[in-house]
């Protein structure tokens, strides 16, 4: 993340979806405070640097709810949940890993399964 800030630059999409990666793995670890601050700032490059409808955003979106829920924020996360799955299945197709994690997520939300533990793990890029 360091060597992409300085390379980059704080405004670039690869800073963005370093931040959510850290994010995630800071949510899986279980600090979830922490994890939605870095996610948040992802988004909020992603959202800003990519094209409206980019499948990073969307994930970033889904990653997002997902850590938003986790902490008992129910209804931001299920926006946020929505808007990534509706956005990853038209960018992406039902087919893709990522449009049926992000599937996986909205799931658990609506079933009250969403826990730092129950977050699905990361996809390949």
């Amino acid at each position: 993340l360091r060597i992409r800030r300085k390379a980059l630059g704080e405004a670039h999409a690869d800073v963005g979806w370093s931040l959510l990666m850290l994010g995630s793995a800071r949510l899986a670890a279980g600090t979830g405070e922490d994890a939605r601050q870095l996610m948040q700032q992802g988004l909020e490059i992603l959202a800003k640097a990519l094209p409206e409808g980019h499948w990073r955003t969307a994930e970033a979106r889904s990653r997002l709810g997902a850590c938003l829920a986790a902490l008992g924020r129910s209804v931001e996360a299920e926006a946020l949940l929505r808007q990534g799955y509706e956005s990853l299945l038209a960018a992406r197709g039902p087919a893709s890993p990522r449009t049926q994690a992000a599937l996986q997520r909205l799931e658990a939300f609506h079933k009250g399964q969403m826990s730092a533990a129950a977050y699905p793990p990361a996809v390949p890029r």
